[in-house]
């Protein structure tokens, strides 16, 4: 009796697990690399990596519309209560960009580093190091006002290769201080990266439907059905790019060079990576820079 007891309880708090993660999407939790917060790792939803989801409508706005380019200014504010760092309980070095992310009312955590190249650099095999993953979220003191404590921003960075990507990021709803583009570049400098190196910007598995309708419109440009599956290089002025150029995350890209011409050096879009796997339906993109 006292077993079944047990087994009903269980039943019980499994259930009530599932309703209360009802808004929370599947890419805020499913990677074995990062060390989810307390609460998540209590609740036994970290764990072997599951089957690459399929985006669903119920998904939160990837970057939503603006996305990248959203306006929003976010100042240096106090230093406020530091989050952890992957678990391990230390508080967040007191620096300049941990200061902003303060004052902005976010946290960061840092999760394990991974070998593998994230989807949208798999074909590039010449990109060999090491892959930090991080996350951004509200505080405890912010929460509320920024429409609960799921992540802000899921992403990844590899300094030696000079290049970001992005697996979640959702910034529409959320009431934030701040734009994507100034968390980009706060998150790269805080990983130790030098903005005049940052090379390459991917995006992951992309939900937002401007997004998703302008890569189309690039394959079709480009002469190719998107259904087919495989990818596309636009670069500035060829076929493609009008198509490309203006969707919220190129247009935010853009807008980052634009404001920081000094510490990006100048940098520019070379080109646009388009890809989409037919297979597991997800759409990537991989934004190149140049200089000079």
């Amino acid at each position: 009796m006292k077993v079944n007891s047990g087994l009903a309880a269980l039943f019980v708090a499994f259930l009530t697990l599932a309703f209360s993660f009802k808004g929370v999407t599947s890419r805020a939790i499913e990677n074995p690399n990062f060390h989810a917060p307390p609460a998540l790792e209590s609740r036994g939803l970290t764990g072997p990596k599951p089957v690459k989801p399929k985006p669903g409508k119920g998904d939160g706005p990837d970057g939503g519309p603006g996305g990248s380019g959203t306006p929003g200014k976010g100042g240096a504010g106090g230093v406020g209560i530091g989050p952890t760092r992957g678990g391990l309980g230390a508080g967040t070095p007191d620096t300049e960009t941990s200061r902003q992310l303060s004052g902005w009312g976010l946290e960061r955590r840092e999760g394990e580093p991974s070998d593998d190249p994230p989807l949208p650099f798999e074909f590039n095999s010449q990109i060999t190091g090491e892959w930090r993953m991080f996350e951004i979220k509200p505080t405890a003191a912010t929460k509320d006002a920024y429409a609960g404590d799921k992540p802000v921003y899921q992403y990844q960075i590899n300094t030696q290769d000079g290049a970001f990507n992005t697996q979640w990021v959702e910034t529409e709803g959320r009431n934030l201080p701040v734009n994507r583009r100034d968390m980009t570049l706060n998150s790269w400098k805080d990983a130790g990266g030098d903005p005049a190196q940052l090379k390459a910007l991917g995006d992951e598995n992309i939900i937002n439907d401007e997004v998703r309708k302008s890569i189309d419109g690039a394959f079709s440009a480009k002469g190719k059905e998107v259904g087919n599956g495989g990818s596309i290089v636009v670069t500035p002025g060829e076929k493609g790019w009008d198509e490309i150029k203006n969707n919220p995350f190129i247009a935010g890209y853009q807008k980052m060079l634009d404001e920081n011409p000094g510490p990006m050096n100048n940098a520019k879009i070379a080109k646009v990576r388009a890809e989409y796997d037919v297979e597991i339906d997800q759409y990537h993109l991989v934004t190149l820079l140049s200089r000079g």
